[in-house]
């Protein structure tokens, strides 16, 4: 979990709908069942948080970030510190999208790379 990187409001009662285990820091939404959280499909999608941990079967709990600082994995080297982030389609932070959920607290050099941002899953439009 990443509260080595500071404090965060997590979204108590999650569960998955199937496995997460690879989705680890990425944003995530509200699956269509009550307290159920899917992977992202579409960078278009509403973002509830960042995955914490790595759920990895149906009915797991999950641990998400709602608000905080968290980890997040980037789905472009572009990153800059101080980049309002936007999910791509696959839960990674980019930059340029329809809302701005989280803010940069750091650089990514490499997509894939683990960046720390401040997050506010309710978005900016």
């Amino acid at each position: 979990m990443a509260e080595t990187w500071g404090q965060q409001i997590t979204i108590p009662g999650l569960v998955v709908v199937g496995t997460l285990a690879s989705k680890q820091f990425h944003f995530v939404k509200m699956a269509s069942t009550a307290g159920t959280v899917v992977a992202l499909t579409a960078s278009t999608n509403l973002v509830i948080g960042i995955l914490q941990d790595k759920p990895s079967a149906a009915g797991e709990a999950a641990t998400v970030a709602a608000v905080g600082v968290s980890l997040v994995v980037a789905g472009t080297s572009l990153i800059t510190k101080g980049a309002l982030l936007t999910p791509n389609s696959t839960g990674q932070a980019t930059t340029g999208g329809v809302r701005g959920y989280a803010r940069a607290i750091e650089a990514s050099n490499a997509i894939g790379d683990e960046i720390r941002c401040i997050l506010n899953a309710v978005g900016t439009a």
